[in-house]
């Protein structure tokens, strides 16, 4: 299977998904092993289940991270580790919290993003509350901490790709205005070049035609040939030079499709 038919946010961020898979793995592992086959085993291992397809859904998937059903998948994540909370008997599931932080910055504002961390993790001191504050409160408070991490490293790398975007976003208008400004200069070179043929050598060719006309009927007999040849070619010449400012003023009508066309080429990745 080649790479292309992969997502790619998973192309991006193999290493990140593959951390958070192999994390989740250990604490399954740690979690299960020393249980025997029953219900409890069974029910732990569907929590894990579940909780893995839901991050999978949620990580693997580019479209419209503000969904509901991305939000509704994520609230049975907190749902399903702070279950796992309550039955752990070696204090390790409530390492998958780090992980559903890491999905936060991609549905909810930094304000937000705290303050449901904050009720998750009130919600874990509540499940962790053994009679002892301090012991649980600090257990607690390192969860939190490891939550609020690992949101601020994935808000800065998201950070940093919108301000990428928008940098790559202000090269192409650059590039564009480059480009309409050159296409403008061409056009304004070529105006001034077709009038100045216009009006500077077509009026002196004319006055030339005229002077060789009136010439042609005052010199003998003898020369006459000469000047008709010199009045024929400047005839032509005149002709040359209007289908010349001709064909360069045809050139100055606006063509929507190939600027377009040509503004196009001149961007990367448009």
């Amino acid at each position: 299977m080649s790479m292309s038919s992969f997502p790619e946010g998973l192309r991006k961020d193999g290493l990140l998904h593959f951390s958070g898979f192999l994390t989740w793995s250990v604490i399954c592992y740690l979690s299960l092993i020393n249980l025997n086959f029953g219900s409890e085993f069974f029910i732990k291992l569907s929590a894990f289940i579940v909780f893995y397809l839901s991050f999978g859904c949620i990580v693997f998937s580019e479209k419209n991270p503000e969904s509901i059903l991305k939000k509704t998948l994520l609230g049975l994540e907190i749902v399903t580790v702070l279950f796992l909370i309550s039955y752990d008997r070696y204090n390790v599931a409530a390492i998958l919290l780090v992980l559903i932080a890491t999905q936060l910055p991609s549905m909810f504002t930094r304000k937000q993003a705290l303050l449901l961390m904050f009720l998750v993790s009130f919600a874990h001191f509540c499940i962790a509350y053994d009679g002892n504050f301090i012991s649980s409160f600090f257990q607690v408070i390192i969860y939190f901490m490891l939550q609020v991490f690992g949101f601020s490293a994935i808000e800065t790398v998201r950070r940093e790709e919108k301000a990428k975007k928008e940098l790559a976003a202000i090269n192409q208008e650059l590039l564009a205005t480059r480009f309409m400004l050159k296409a403008t200069s061409q056009k304004q070179e070529r105006l001034r070049i077709s009038r100045d043929l216009h009006d500077v050598i077509g009026h002196q060719l004319t006055a030339l035609s005229l002077n060789l006309e009136v010439a042609k009927h005052k010199v003998s007999q003898e020369f006459k040939p000469l000047l008709e040849e010199n009045l024929q070619l400047a005839k032509t010449l005149l002709t040359d030079v209007r289908q010349v400012v001709k064909e360069m003023r045809d050139q100055e009508q606006f063509n929507l499709v190939s600027s377009l066309e040509n503004l196009i080429n001149q961007l990367p990745n448009c």
